[in-house]
This record gives structure tokens, sequence and C-alpha cells, in this order.
């Protein structure tokens, strides 16, 4: 079977003298223009060996053709050899950077155009065999590997993974791969995160294990990681992989993210609360690590600062004499910790002095306190006023940002849970899921997978008003906050939105497609009205691509 090349030229004698040149050994296409090429070359793809475009047309001349080409990744499918005239008044480098693989000039040697496409013609078949070879090797590795570590996952109920340093490969198990919102087979995790969340994580942990050795390879260590859609301080326990006992070479890790270690509000709760005598521990270990400790009673609107002598004798625990008015405290952070039983974590600007606060409800004795604990950062980094302005712009930022997703740039779950809205003015909630959204992860890729949220975050960010509030939720989920919104409108907005997303085009994966079902819930806010709306929004999801709204009886679809 003859290899195909297409010829793409408006001059149908440079057309014909190739076909003279070329007919014995190739099977031969013709497209008159560049339109028609592109048209060709995509109902051809998987069959074109080559094509011969001339560099200069009249319709559309060969950097624009290579420009789709490269569009649609179809530069890296078949070589492109330009014709050119010896005379040409247009410099060729960027034609090199469009991906083209050779040259050759008018009037034609037959001899040289023979030679030049013979070369171009066998190379690339040689370099997708052996691609394809390696692609089947491959596969075949990994599902070898895959059926080695799923025996491995099986046995536990623990949260499972293994890093291979020599494929780059990282394995989950099934149910590490549903709660961190990753494929139980994240190829490349080292290069695939666009925003280094999982090379950042990964990194730390390949650096720990580099440092272990066959006598000591077990290591442990706690680290922030999204779990369920939310930031968790997580305890890893980590076994480093060497192999051979001589010249020995690092070549994985494999460990678990315990379960029970996951701090959240939840379990938060179940450890905050003490007797006397363990309150009197836990403050002296903490006042080992704290600069500061103040507890708080927000029923009585006192606090004390707690001194060495505080908590060696307790004192103050039955003297309420010895506290002080609560008025210098920042309110909002002591009284959120408080309403929440939960903790605050920010900054504090004394003078020249930073401090990392955190505030933390807890129980003695069954009543209610708010513990305060401060950390002064270190004095050598802030020895000139130029300093401290720095250090405090660049801390103002972090705390404005801690609650903005990183990928979508829109507020984050965390800025939900905080409570941070102002609860009093929301009429409604809209919870928008992307469908059928780990199709476009497996087919089109995870970095595919980022744009689509991406641009969909746009999409919905420039459909509300500025007041309104747009969050990311989790995975492909995200939540609308609607202030003081009439019915007839939110209506009309959500159906916009829907539309809207249907109409999101991505350049780079022009294939790409989506549509998304919207659940809303109309009336005054409490923690009902979301799950409501999430209620709503899995009634939409078994229709796709629609809007369901409480107050209406009827699926409204367009």
């Amino acid at each position: 079977m003859k290899n195909k090349i297409l010829i793409v030229d408006d001059s149908q004698v440079n057309r014909q003298s190739l076909a003279d040149i070329l007919r014995e050994d190739y099977e031969i296409v013709f497209a008159n223009n560049s339109t028609e090429a592109i048209s060709l070359v995509k109902n051809n793809l998987s069959s074109l060996s080559l094509i011969i475009l001339n560099w200069m047309m009249a319709e559309m001349n060969g950097i624009e053709v290579l420009s789709s080409m490269n569009k649609y990744h179809w530069i890296d499918k078949i070589p492109v050899i330009i014709i050119v005239t010896q005379n040409l008044q247009y410099p060729i480098e960027h034609a090199y950077e469009l991906g083209i693989s050779d040259v050759i000039s008018l009037p034609f040697h037959e001899d040289i155009v023979r030679k030049r496409i013979s070369n171009i013609v066998s190379l690339y078949s040689q370099k997708t065999y052996l691609k394809n070879m390696k692609t089947e090797q491959s596969s075949d590795q990994l599902d070898i590997e895959k059926m080695k570590n799923n025996f491995f996952f099986e046995k536990q109920n623990q949260l499972a993974f293994i890093y291979d340093n020599q494929l780059d490969i990282m394995f989950l198990s099934q149910d590490a791969s549903q709660r961190l919102e990753l494929p139980e087979i994240v190829a490349h995790p080292m290069a695939r995160d666009s925003h280094n969340r999982l090379k950042v994580r990964l990194t730390k942990m390949i650096q720990l294990a580099q440092q272990t050795n066959q006598t000591n390879p077990s290591f442990e260590y706690e680290d922030i990681f999204i779990i369920d859609g939310k930031d968790l301080l997580c305890h890893f326990r980590c076994r480093a992989i060497w192999l051979g006992e001589e010249n020995a070479r690092f070549i994985g890790v494999m460990g678990f993210i315990d379960k029970e270690e996951l701090f959240d509000d939840e379990q938060f709760q179940n450890i905050s609360k003490f007797d006397l005598l363990h309150f009197q521990h836990f403050l002296i270990e903490f006042q080992k690590i704290f600069d500061q400790i103040s507890l708080i009673d927000v029923q009585t609107q006192r606090y004390i600062s707690l001194t060495n002598e505080d908590i060696e004798n307790m004192y103050f625990m039955e003297h309420q004499d010895l506290w002080q008015d609560i008025s210098m405290f920042d309110s909002k952070r002591y009284k959120k910790a408080y309403e929440h039983q939960s903790k605050v974590i920010h900054f504090d600007f004394q003078s020249r002095y930073i401090y990392y606060v955190i505030d933390q409800y807890i129980e003695v004795n069954d009543d209610p306190y708010v513990i305060e604990y401060k950390l002064k950062m270190h004095e050598h980094i802030l020895k000139s006023d130029k300093q401290y302005r720095k250090m405090v712009k660049t801390l103002n930022y972090m705390q404005e940002n801690i609650y903005l997703d990183g990928l979508t740039e829109v507020y984050n779950r965390r800025y939900l849970e905080d409570d941070l809205i102002k609860k009093e003015d929301i009429t409604a909630i809209a919870m928008i899921d992307l469908d059928h959204f780990k199709d476009i992860n497996d087919c089109f890729g995870h970095l595919a997978g980022d744009r689509a949220l991406q641009e969909t975050a746009k999409t919905i960010k420039k459909s509300v008003r500025e007041k309104d509030a747009v969050i990311r939720y989790g995975g492909d989920e995200f939540v609308i906050l609607f202030y003081q919104i009439p019915k007839h409108i939110l209506d009309e907005r959500l159906n916009s939105i829907r539309q809207e997303i249907t109409e999101i085009k991505i350049k780079t994966y022009p294939d790409l497609k989506l549509t998304c079902s919207i659940g809303c819930a109309y009336g005054k806010y409490d923690y009902q009205l979301l799950k409501l709306a999430d209620k709503r929004m899995y009634q939409a999801k078994e229709k796709r691509n629609c809007v369901v709204i409480d107050d209406k009886e009827e699926l409204v679809k367009v």
C-alpha cells in the first residue's frame, strides 16, 4: 500500500509537476486552495503521510494553514514540506517555528524532490512505529502495575497511594481517587498540574523519601490536602521504595492518608473539650509554642492573658476579678469561632510586630470559651520599615486570597463555610454542575478540564451582578449567592447562564462542548436553602442541560 501525500497549491502547473515526479511511488491527493486543504486533512488525518504546501497562495497563505494545523494539533501527526521560490521576499523562519519539516524550491529538481520527500516520509514512519510500540509497551506496563497496586489497595480501608519515580506516575486507591477528585492513574503529576498544587505536595514527599535509606525507609509528615473539596490538614504515613542493596536507588513512595487523622470541624469539636486538669496540661504544652495565649469568655464579655503563674495555679478559672473587659479584641474573629464552634486563623499587625493568630472554640468543664494563640514572626525578617511594610502587604494579600479558588479565581468553599456572607440579604442560592465532566477529563485530559472550569467560572461571573457571589464549591460544582433578586429576574438569569455555558468555545480544544444542570432554591437564607438547591440540581441532572427552580413545579428548559 502506497503512502498518501496531499499537495496543496493553487498553481495547476506546480501540482502537475509534483504529481509526475511522485505518482509512481505515492498516492497523490490534490487541494487547489487552503480551505479545501484543511477540510481534506480533517477527514483524512490518519491516512496522510505528508503534506506539500505552497508557502504563498492567493486565498490563504502557508502561515495561516500551519496556524490551523497547530491549533488542532495536526502538525504533531503529519509532516509538512513547504514550496518556496528562489527569490522569496518573505523569511521562512516562522515556518520552522510552526513545525515544518523541510523546504523545496521552485523550479523543482526531480532527484532532490524525490530524496527529500522519501527521507521525511521514512523518518516519520519510523517515528510513528516507535511511538506506537512504546505506547503499547507503556500501556501493558501500566496494566501490570495497576493490577499489582489494586491487589495492595483492596487490602486497605484507608486513602492509599503509590508514586512510581521511574515512570513518573501516581496510582490512587478508588476511595482516594474519589475523595481527592483525581483519576486513579495520574500520569506525570510533577508536570501536569498547572497550579502546582499536586506538584508542590509530591515534591515535598519525594524529598523526604530520598532522605531515607533501606534500613529506615518509613517516614511521616503533615500537609494540607484537598479532600472532599475542602482544604484539610492530613497525616501522611509513607514508606520509600529502594531497589537493590549495592548502589541502592530510590524508585518510589507508597503510603496512606489516615482517615482518622483528618482535622475538620466535625472532629475538632470532639477534641476541644477538657476537664480542668487536662486543660492545664494543654496550656503548658501550648505555652512552649506560642508567644501569647488569651482565654475569652464570650458570655461574660471578658478575657485574660495567661502568664506562667496563671497556668501553674489555674486560679483565674474561679476568680472573674482577674479577667478584663473584652473590648480590645477583634470581635469578628472570636465571635465567628464561638458561633461555629470551630477555629479562625488570621494575622495581627501591632506596631513593628506581626503575629500569626488562631482563635479556637473550646469547652472547659462544659463551659464554652474561645482561646486565642499568637505566634510572633521572627524579627530578623523585619529589620526595616520597608521590610515591615512589604511583609504587611504580602500577608494582607494572603489573608484576602485565602478565600479565592486558585484555578478559577472565584470564591472557594471556605468563603461560604467561614460565614463571610451577608445572610440577611440572600434571597436565592443556585448550584451549577457541569454535565459529564469526568468524560471531558478522560477524553481531552485534565488540562482541558481545567480550562473548561476556568471558562465556566468566567461565564458565570460575567452573567451575575457585582454584588452576587460566585463560589467554586468543589470539583465541577459552582454556587451562586443572589442578593435581593426578584423571582422573574432569577428565572431569566439562570436560563441565560445555562445557554451561555453551552456557547463556550475553547480554541485549543475545538471539539469540547459544555452543558450544565442548575438547581435553585428561592427564599430566606439558611443551611436548608443550600440543601434544597443541591436537591433541585440533582433533579436537573436527571435530564441534563436544564434549570430547576424550587418555587416552580414544571421543569424550565430551553
